[in-house]
């Protein structure tokens, strides 16, 4: 169950985990036996002998559970690789995300959000089951609606690049302003047909800049009309969507955000909200040493234990996006210097970590004003 494989890839997993232990064999018999190819006065001894070789290997063959395992993972990436070059989307935009393309294990993270986010992961997997052997119901009885809800770069798109690592499917990405600047006669077609491409495809539904369809404006009693047509049509497709959808909301203050404020009418359809905080002091640390490359040069009393918690101390309020461009902006910095001089110091981090604290407030200050006047 950990692997949702149809017949095809199964028999193609079975097939490489056969490879993979006959490449171990091989290796084995390399180790034990010294080959004298030039010994043999004869044709037929040499086909003797290969045939001997070759049983053997054989006989050493067995099938481990990682074969299995490492077989299952890589149809997965192949699964993956397939649905990323068709005609959808369906790779993640990530040119400012951080830790992307990682498995779940790998986001750092707090140890209540990456339980939901496992959580959602096993009844995932479970669908199947529960649906075609256990009774409850088609897969459009088990739709899975959830809302990811936090500031800008603390993870929630790296949690949704993971999950899908997780399940083996692709991700079909949508902007909330599709349905927003489509005209009414239009919408109810537009919204389906956006639905209905990821369902055919097997695919993560991703909503993006969903905090405009969660604002308490789109749900009121008087909204305009255009503005009902969209929640209605909303709600209705997620309702009937037998997969999983996750809504990506930005929230400034999540401190402040609470799920029960939500409209009546999502809570009512959302199976899980996940509220991401940014980084405490000690995931910083861990972010500062995770998001240095391995082969980049480094200042080794940059990055000491205690040298880290100076830094997440010092810049308290950067999430893994501010912490990666810092270092970027770093190495940026050193590589202009001489060739014996080119690896990241500590005045490279102080530096670059101030011109991000800059473009952050400009940033945090920009992003209040366009929320204060979305619906004023």
């Amino acid at each position: 169950m950990n692997y949702e494989l149809s017949g095809g890839f199964i028999k193609n997993a079975m097939l490489q985990a056969l490879s993979l232990s006959v490449g171990r064999a091989r290796l084995h018999k390399s180790k034990d036996v010294k080959r004298e190819e030039d010994c043999f006065d004869t044709e037929t001894e040499r086909h003797q002998h290969t045939l001997s070789e070759i049983e053997s290997v054989l006989s050493r063959v067995e099938i481990s559970s990682d074969d299995i395992h490492l077989a299952c993972k890589l149809q997965i990436r192949g699964r993956l690789a397939d649905a990323s070059s068709t005609k959808y989307d369906f790779v993640m935009q990530n040119e400012s995300e951080e830790l992307a393309g990682q498995n779940l294990d790998d986001i750092i993270c707090s140890s209540d959000v990456k339980t939901r986010l496992q959580n959602l992961v096993n009844f995932e997997k479970a669908r199947k089951l529960l649906t075609s052997q256990w009774g409850f119901g088609g897969e459009s009885s088990m739709s899975t609606s959830v809302l990811f809800a936090g500031p800008s770069g603390v993870g929630k798109k790296a949690s949704v690049t993971a999950i899908s690592r997780e399940l083996g499917r692709p991700i079909h990405v949508i902007e909330s302003s599709d349905f927003l600047r489509v005209g009414i006669s239009k919408l109810a077609n537009r919204i389906k047909e956006k639905f209905r491409d990821a369902q055919n495809a097997g695919a993560i539904l991703v909503i993006r800049d969903a905090e405009v369809l969660i604002h308490p404006e789109m749900w009121k009693v008087n909204a305009s009309s255009s503005v009902r047509a969209v929640t209605s049509q909303l709600i209705s497709n997620l309702s009937s969507f037998s997969g999983l959808v996750v809504l990506l909301a930005t929230i400034l203050d999540s401190a402040a955000f609470e799920s029960d404020a939500l409209p009546a009418q999502l809570q009512h359809i959302l199976r899980l909200v996940v509220k991401f905080e940014s980084p405490d002091e000690s995931q910083r640390v861990q972010l500062w040493q995770k998001l240095i490359p391995k082969q980049t040069p480094v200042d080794k009393t940059l990055i000491t234990n205690k040298n880290l918690m100076l830094m997440s101390r010092k810049w308290n309020t950067f999430v893994a996006r501010d912490i990666k461009r810092a270092i970027l902006d770093a190495a940026a910095r050193a590589a202009m210097r001489p060739v014996s001089e080119r690896l990241i110091r500590s005045d490279d981090i102080e530096w670059a970590s101030k011109q991000v604290q800059a473009r952050k407030t400009e940033t945090l200050r920009s992003m209040r004003a366009a929320a204060s006047s979305m619906f004023s």
